[in-house]
């Protein structure tokens, strides 16, 4: 089965840490400010079951109607090659395909859907608040549901045509352009 390339992250403790995230995504912070950074562009990120700036007060709305819980967000990145572009691939369908994935997998859960552009593969960095809207229960992600994920992320990047970012890789092997990525940061930080 063809899978794309989907990561997640959960997000605990204090609140603090989900508005950091929330902050930096949107590419807010004043260190990314006063750098000139440009994480993504106004057209380029939105809100699924909340404003798409208040991600972190919408969740913690949440929680304090349903009662507080450990893990208070989770984080996803759906990622594609850079030689995806010479097949149609921009930010704005990228964003296309994030929002399609957000509303299939996190469509009762308050989402924030944000297309990066500041590396050279397009991302999509989607942060998900641990509470659903209609009932309170927590997001149940397994391993098995992740498969689920990067299955998803295959089909809709074989759809498009973007069969650079189709990836065949094995359990936490990652794809050669996550592989750049890494090193490059290791080599600056």
């Amino acid at each position: 089965m063809s899978k794309g390339v989907v990561k997640a992250m959960a997000t605990k403790g204090a609140w603090g840490q989900v508005r950091h995230a929330d902050n930096y995504l949107r590419g807010e912070l004043e260190k990314q400010k006063a750098e000139g950074i440009e994480k993504t562009q106004n057209n380029l990120y939105d809100g699924l079951n909340c404003d798409r700036d208040n991600f972190t007060k919408t969740c913690m709305l949440h929680m304090k109607q349903y009662g507080e819980k450990e893990v208070k967000a989770y984080e996803y990145v759906q990622s594609f090659s850079p030689e995806d572009k010479a097949n149609g691939l921009t930010p704005e369908k990228a964003h296309e395909i994030g929002m399609e994935f957000a509303r299939k997998h996190f469509g009762e859960y308050p989402t924030l859907v944000v297309t990066h552009i500041d590396t050279d593969h397009i991302h999509n960095q989607i942060l998900v608040g641990n509470v659903n809207i209609e009932n309170g229960k927590s997001l149940q992600v397994s391993p098995k549901t992740l498969e689920q994920m990067k299955e998803y992320t295959g089909q809709q990047c074989e759809r498009e045509g973007f069969t650079h970012s189709v990836y065949q890789g094995k359990g936490k092997e990652k794809a050669p352009w996550e592989q750049k990525k890494d090193s490059e940061y290791l080599m600056n930080s």
